[in-house]
């Protein structure tokens, strides 16, 4: 998914420059960029699902029900994601076509389906933190303060003060590189788990 980013959205210039959505990078693309992005960038967002299933995996033995909202929210967010990503072809084509209008029309209706989208992360990843904390006695607090939420949030961050011509590559990366930041502390969650059956449902 984030190498989709880099086709689709990335040019030489500073991680500051720009949006935050990378929508202004679309001028700067060909189609034939945006096409590949786009589309290899709807299937990949099915892989991240799978990456929520495997935490649901996890955490399931402890709470059944509290982890399966924690799952459809993430997935929510997964799915959203893969239409967001695929709306980029759209707002492309109308920009490539002259077609400034259209093209506003998509920018808007992408940045609404961005705040419903995020509202499933936000949800999930307090869900997450929650279910964590309540669970100290088999996984560390840490792991709780490392939710999706924030670890997007630290990869926008180291993302925005790099430079050009780097940081308008990485930029565009920012929220996928920090779903991999967090699959990288469910790999450690799953090696440091305490051996046991599991607390019950809550």
């Amino acid at each position: 998914m984030a190498c989709c980013d880099v086709i689709l959205l990335g040019v030489p210039q500073s991680g500051r420059a720009g949006d935050i959505y990378s929508f202004s990078a679309l001028a700067q693309v060909s189609m034939t960029r945006i096409q590949i992005g786009a589309s290899f960038g709807l299937l990949s967002s099915l892989n991240i699902c799978l990456g929520y299933w495997y935490l649901w995996q996890m955490l399931r033995p402890y709470s059944t029900r509290l982890v399966g909202w924690m799952l459809a929210a993430f997935t929510f967010y997964g799915v959203l994601g893969g239409v967001f990503h695929a709306g980029y072809y759209f707002a492309g084509a109308a920009m490539h076509h002259g077609d400034l209008a259209l093209y506003f029309r998509f920018i808007h209706r992408l940045q609404l389906l961005a705040v419903v989208a995020g509202a499933g992360a936000l949800i999930g990843s307090l869900l997450y933190a929650y279910i964590i904390l309540r669970l100290q006695q088999y996984y560390s607090k840490w792991y709780a303060a490392f939710n999706l939420i924030v670890c997007e949030g630290i990869a926008l961050t180291v993302a925005y003060i790099l430079p050009a011509p780097v940081g308008g590559y990485i930029r565009p990366m920012f929220i996928n590189l920090g779903t991999l930041l967090f699959f990288i502390t469910l790999g450690l969650m799953s090696k440091s788990k305490t051996p046991a059956e599991g607390t019950g449902s809550y």
